[in-house]
């Protein structure tokens, strides 16, 4: 029926399963990167870019969506790889998913990769090499193609936290790519996407050099209309869509009752928008909240009803710092228990991830070896052959984390604090974060050494950490 089906189509979009970006303040980026992907594809023309932007303001959903564009204008004449640097750790990692995406790619083709080399793949030792054999082998099968349509394949590099690959240390990868780009006589786009504003300067010389210097950014909506009209596309149906239910009538209304919702009649709803918009302002924790009063449509109930929107919201932990601190992972709640030591042992306010992730180095050597000594009585008997050690995880990880605690409020940007004469925080005035946080960033940790040490039960392996 047509109410399941809008119902199924609407969760698909909450779900980000259906990318929608036909208006709001999106668009002209999303035509910015689709006509970069057109010209590559169209016009032959290499090219590369960066995205950029904090986190959760659409920089893959608009790759997305001009990938799916570009499919439908010019199927079966452009190669997609991606690669993530926080999977593919490293060049020599995301060479082997590159290889392995190319061999795919050839063999949707039609072109058995086996037949054409003599080891079966396209990974060599050298990125270089890589690169040279997949192209050679590409021209070599579409010249020979009476197709003409696929004549000419270009090739779309998509990758993910980019400025991880700027850290190593000789940028191979990034070089070869806009190498590639730039003197290919196959048509080659690298995007980059990243959260990094320095990301550009982050490129050697002579990787820079390769570069075309395209810079696309985003950022998060300023007022709070700007960001419904964005959110409100994962509720609303597309034309094309609503020209397909048996009553089109149906379609129009449910954009027409989506559209009204914010005011004052939805007061459960509204308060949902507001909440999100001077706190976090995530498109994916909005969707999140909406998916249970999308779910509740019925026959006897084919619109959203407003007291539907609160129960997700009712299910939450509250904002209190005791609980946030509970809820973290155990590399963040190590991390946080690192940051406060170190405030405790040298007395000062301001932490930046560097000093942090120091001290959690320092932290957990010592740790590690009081476990490994352990040599008394009953105790050293049984634990003689077993060691129980924690790992250390290296920066690249835990930046991650410590992203995280500066989103949740643990983390607090130091120039918008004021403190009461007992020194508790009282005010924070930096509430509308961008949730990009740089490694020497000063911030002000919102919960102390002997609070950690209060919450943490008395049988946990981190309880000794709390204590100087």
């Amino acid at each position: 029926s047509d109410i399941t089906r809008v119902k199924n189509q609407i969760l698909r979009q909450l779900q980000n399963r259906n990318t929608t970006i036909t208006s709001g303040s999106l668009q002209p980026k999303f035509s910015e990167v689709y006509q970069l992907f057109e010209h590559t594809v169209k016009d032959k023309e290499g090219h590369s870019a960066l995205l950029i932007g904090p986190r959760s303001t659409g920089k893959t959903g608009l790759i997305k969506a001009a990938l799916e564009k570009l499919n439908t204008l010019y199927p079966d004449q452009f190669l997609t790889v991606r690669i993530d640097a926080s999977i593919h750790s490293d060049d020599r990692a995301a060479l082997r998913e590159i290889a392995r995406q190319l061999d795919e790619c050839l063999n949707v083709l039609g072109i058995d990769v086996e037949q054409e080399l003599d080891d079966g793949s396209f990974e060599k030792r050298s990125i270089n090499d890589t690169f040279a054999t997949f192209l050679s082998t590409l021209e070599r099968n579409l010249n020979s193609n009476e197709d003409v349509s696929n004549s000419n394949v270009s090739i779309i590099f998509i990758i993910e936290e980019f400025e991880r690959f700027a850290n190593t240390n000789k940028q191979t990868l990034l070089y070869n790519l806009f190498d590639l780009a730039q003197n290919s006589m196959t048509a080659v786009c690298v995007v980059g996407i990243s959260t990094k504003i320095t990301g550009r300067e982050l490129l050697e010389k002579r990787v820079s050099s390769r570069f075309s210097q395209r810079v696309i950014t985003t950022s998060k909506p300023t007022t709070i209309q700007e960001f419904w009209d964005n959110a409100k596309l994962g509720l609303v149906l597309e034309e094309s869509f609503i020209d397909t239910l048996s009553n089109p009538l149906y379609g129009n209304r449910w954009n027409e009752v989506i559209c009204s919702m914010n005011n004052s009649e939805f007061k459960n709803f509204q308060r949902l928008l507001i909440h999100n918009f001077y706190t976090i302002r995530n498109y994916s924790d909005f969707f999140n909240n909406c998916i249970h009063g999308i779910a509740r449509i019925s026959y006897k109930s084919p619109f959203p009803i407003d007291s539907d929107f609160s129960k997700y919201g009712r299910l939450q932990l509250s904002n209190e710092i005791r609980g946030i601190f509970m809820s973290l992972s155990s590399t963040e709640m190590l991390l946080t228990i690192a940051a406060a030591r170190w405030i405790e042992k040298y007395e000062l306010q301001a932490i930046n991830f560097n000093l942090a992730y120091a001290e959690y180095k320092d932290m957990m050597s010592a740790y590690n070896l009081a476990v490994s000594s352990v040599s008394s009585g009953l105790e050293s008997k049984i634990t003689s052959n077993i060691k129980i050690t924690q790992k250390v995880f290296p920066a690249q990880i835990l930046r991650t984390s410590w992203e995280t605690l500066y989103k949740l409020g643990i983390l607090l940007d130091s120039a918008g604090i004021s403190t009461n004469n007992e020194g508790h925080i009282i005010t924070n005035i930096n509430l509308n974060k961008n949730l990009i946080i740089e490694e020497n960033k000063m911030v002000q940790l919102d919960i102390t050494l002997d609070e950690i040490g209060s919450l943490i039960d008395d049988q946990s392996a981190y309880k000794r950490l709390t204590v100087l």
